[in-house]
Protein backbone atom coordinates (compact mmCIF):
# COMPACT_ATOMS: atom_id res chain seq x y z
CA UNK A 1 0.00 0.00 0.00
CA UNK A 2 2.93 1.98 0.84
CA UNK A 3 4.76 2.17 -2.50
CA UNK A 4 1.47 2.28 -4.41
CA UNK A 5 0.87 5.22 -2.61
CA UNK A 6 4.27 6.86 -3.00
CA UNK A 7 3.58 6.22 -6.50
CA UNK A 8 1.05 8.02 -7.02
CA UNK A 9 2.39 11.20 -4.90
CA UNK A 10 5.61 10.83 -7.25
CA UNK A 11 3.39 11.38 -10.53
CA UNK A 12 2.44 14.91 -9.70
CA UNK A 13 6.05 16.20 -9.29
CA UNK A 14 7.18 18.67 -11.83
CA UNK A 15 9.81 16.51 -13.44
CA UNK A 16 11.79 19.64 -14.93
CA UNK A 17 12.08 20.64 -10.83
CA UNK A 18 15.47 19.70 -9.77
CA UNK A 19 16.42 18.13 -6.32
CA UNK A 20 17.23 20.15 -3.72
CA UNK A 21 18.56 19.12 -0.20
CA UNK A 22 16.91 20.82 3.05
CA UNK A 23 18.80 21.55 5.87
CA UNK A 24 16.51 20.25 8.30
CA UNK A 25 18.71 21.11 11.47
CA UNK A 26 19.27 17.83 12.87
CA UNK A 27 22.68 15.56 12.46
CA UNK A 28 19.71 12.30 12.47
CA UNK A 29 17.40 14.12 10.11
CA UNK A 30 17.64 14.38 6.36
CA UNK A 31 15.22 16.00 3.81
CA UNK A 32 14.40 17.55 0.38
CA UNK A 33 12.61 18.81 -1.89
CA UNK A 34 11.42 18.90 -5.19
CA UNK A 35 8.47 21.20 -6.50
CA UNK A 36 6.29 21.55 -4.02
CA UNK A 37 6.83 18.27 -1.89
CA UNK A 38 9.16 17.62 0.97
CA UNK A 39 10.48 14.24 1.85
CA UNK A 40 11.83 13.88 5.17
CA UNK A 41 13.50 10.82 7.10
CA UNK A 42 14.21 10.37 10.46
CA UNK A 43 17.13 8.29 11.33
CA UNK A 44 17.41 8.45 14.76
CA UNK A 45 16.60 10.53 17.77
CA UNK A 46 13.63 12.57 18.98
CA UNK A 47 10.64 12.92 16.85
CA UNK A 48 11.35 15.87 14.08
CA UNK A 49 8.93 18.61 14.46
CA UNK A 50 8.44 19.68 10.56
CA UNK A 51 8.46 23.24 9.74
CA UNK A 52 4.49 24.28 8.59
CA UNK A 53 5.94 25.57 5.34
CA UNK A 54 6.43 22.30 4.46
CA UNK A 55 2.62 21.65 4.02
CA UNK A 56 0.62 19.09 4.90
CA UNK A 57 1.32 15.37 5.27
CA UNK A 58 -0.03 13.26 2.65
CA UNK A 59 2.48 9.94 3.02
CA UNK A 60 3.76 8.35 6.11
CA UNK A 61 6.04 5.44 6.00
CA UNK A 62 3.81 4.17 9.00
CA UNK A 63 1.10 4.99 11.74
CA UNK A 64 3.80 6.68 13.96
CA UNK A 65 3.86 9.27 11.13
CA UNK A 66 1.33 11.78 12.16
CA UNK A 67 0.10 15.52 11.36
CA UNK A 68 3.59 17.60 11.08
CA UNK A 69 5.30 15.10 13.18
CA UNK A 70 8.00 12.11 11.99
CA UNK A 71 9.62 9.48 14.79
CA UNK A 72 12.52 8.02 14.27
CA UNK A 73 12.78 5.22 12.06
CA UNK A 74 9.95 7.27 9.85
CA UNK A 75 9.97 8.70 6.52
CA UNK A 76 7.15 11.47 5.67
CA UNK A 77 5.99 12.88 2.99
CA UNK A 78 4.83 16.85 2.65
CA UNK A 79 3.15 18.86 0.12
CA UNK A 80 2.92 22.55 0.36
Amino acid sequence: HLYRAALRERRQIDQGTPLAWVDAGSADVLAFRRGDLVCVTVFDGPPYAVPNDWGDLVLGSGPAVKGATVPAGHTGWFRG
